[in-house]
C-alpha cells in the first residue's frame, strides 16, 4: 500500500496502528482512491472485527495525508511505508513496527550491513564520557552504523565519536525530523546529514516531542540495530526502556563494564545490574569488545586472533546455545528463547 493511503488510514478517526495493520494484511497492491480503500476495510472485516469508517471520514483523512506528504516533499523528507523497498528491513518483523517512517538525509543508512545502537544517560560520569566515546569510535571504525537518539549526554557522545571516526550515524527522533530536540544539538544534526547519515522518526513534520514519544522512540533505536550498547545508566533510567525493547526484539545487549574504582558511581548501577544478572555482555577490555564485534559480524563470540582461519563461520543458534551452555552449565542449551534475547551473557571480566 502506498504511503499516501497508509497515512490516510492513520489519520482516520478511531483507526490506530493495529487496525491499520489488519487492513494492510488483507490488502493486495494499493488502492487508487478512498472508495477502494473503504472496500479494503470491508474485506478485512471478514477476517477480524474492526471499525469501518465512513467515506466522508476517509476523504477528510486523505486530504490531510496529501497535504502532509506535500510538505515532506518540500522539505526533502522521504516518507517510507512498510511496502517501500527503502523501509528499514530491521523494522519489518519487529513487534509494534511503525507503518510509516519519515527520513531526512541518506535513506540507505537505514539498511546498513551492521548497526549498533549506543545509548545511555544524559549525565554520564567522566569515565563514561571517555569510555563511551572510545566504544563508539571503535565500532564506527569497523564499519558499524551507529544509531542513537540525539539526546544530550551518551547519545551525543555516540554520534560525535562516530562522526570523528569518519563513520555513518543515524539519529532516531521523538519529534518530527524538522524539529531538533534538544536545540543545542541542531548543529550536530546538521553534521550527521552532511556526513551521509540520516535523521528518522515515526512522527510527521511539525510534531514536537512529548514524554511518551521518547519511550516509543526507544523501541525504534533498538529495532534499527543488531545490538544495543549501554554506555551508562542507573537502575531506573530511561535507558532501561531501550534495554527492555532490545530483549523483546531479540537484539544483543552489551554494557560498558566499569573498573572497580568507578563501579560505585550511581550512573554505573544499571550496567552493574544487567551484567550481574547475565542480561548483557560486559565490554571492559579490548578482548571483550573484539569478541562482541566478531559475534555481531561473524556469529562467533571470540577474538579474531583466537581462530587460525582467515574468516569466521557463523554458528547456528543451536550450536551457539550449546557453546554458551558449556560456559554456564545451569543455562539449558536447547532453549532458544533463552539464548536469543541474552546470548553469551555468561562471560564476565571481573
Amino acid at each position: 500500500m502506498k504511503a499516501e493511503y497508509l497515512l490516510t488510514l492513520l489519520k482516520t478517526p478511531k483507526i490506530g496502528r493495529k487496525t491499520a495493520e489488519i487492513v494492510l494484511a488483507n490488502c493486495i497492491g494499493s488502492p487508487g482512491n478512498t472508495v477502494e480503500l473503504l472496500d479494503y476495510f470491508q474485506e478485512a472485516r471478514k477476517q477480524k472485527s474492526i471499525p469501518i469508517p465512513t467515506l466522508e471520514d476517509l476523504n477528510t483523512a486523505h486530504e490531510k495525508a496529501v497535504k502532509a506528504l506535500d510538505k515532506c516533499a518540500e522539505h526533502d523528507v522521504a516518507v517510507l511505508s512498510v511496502t517501500d523497498q527503502r523501509y528499514p528491513d530491521r523494522y519489518r518483523h519487529m513487534p509494534d513496527r511503525p507503518l510509516l517512517v519519515y527520513a531526512k538525509g541518506n535513506v540507505s543508512a537505514l539498511n546498513p550491513q551492521h548497526a549498533v545502537a549506543i545509548i545511555g544517560t544524559r549525565e554520564p560520569s567522566a569515565f563514561g564520557n571517555k569510555a563511551g566515546y572510545r566504544l563508539a569510535q571503535l565500532f564506527a571504525e569497523q564499519g558499524f552504523t551507529v544509531v542513537s537518539g540525539l539526546a544530550t549526554g551518551c547519545d551525543t557522545i555516540a554520534h560525535r565519536a562516530c562522526l570523528d571516526a569518519g563513520g555513518q550515524t543515524v539519529a532516531v527522533l521523538a519529534s518530527g525530523v524538522d524539529y531538533i530536540y534538544p536545540k543545542e544539538n541542531r548543529g550536530l544534526a546538521q553534521e550527521i546529514l552532511e556526513a551521509n547519515g540520516c535523521l528518522i522518526s515515526e512522527y510527521e513534520l511539525g510534531v514536537r516531542p512529548l514524554p511518551v514519544f521518547f519511550v516509543d522512540r526507544d523501541r525504534l533505536q533498538s529495532g534499527l540495530s543488531d545490538a544495543v550498547i549501554v554506555i551508562e545508566t542507573d537502575i531506573k533510567g530511561g535507558t532501561m526502556h531501550t534495554v527492555k525493547f532490545s530483549q523483546l526484539q531479540n537484539r544483543y545487549l552489551a554494557c560498558l563494564s566499569h573498573p572497580a574504582q568507578y563501579r560505585d558511581h550511581n550512573k554505573a548501577q544499571g550496567n552493574n545490574m544487567l551484567i550481574s544478572d547475565k542480561k548483557a555482555f560486559p565490554l571492559g577490555s579490548s578482548e571483550e569488545i573484539n569478541r562482541f564485534k566478531n559475534l555481531l559480524m561473524h556469529g562467533q563470540y571470540q577474538d579474531s586472533t583466537e581462530t587460525s582461519q582467515g574468516s569466521l563461520e557463523p554458528l547456528s543458534p543451536a550450536t551457539t546455545a550449546n557453546f554458551i551452555a558449556q560456559q554456564d552449565p545451569q543455562n539449558e542449551a536447547g532453549k532458544e528463547h533463552e539464548y536469543r534475547p541474552v546470548p553469551g551473557t555468561q562471560f564476565r571480566m571481573f
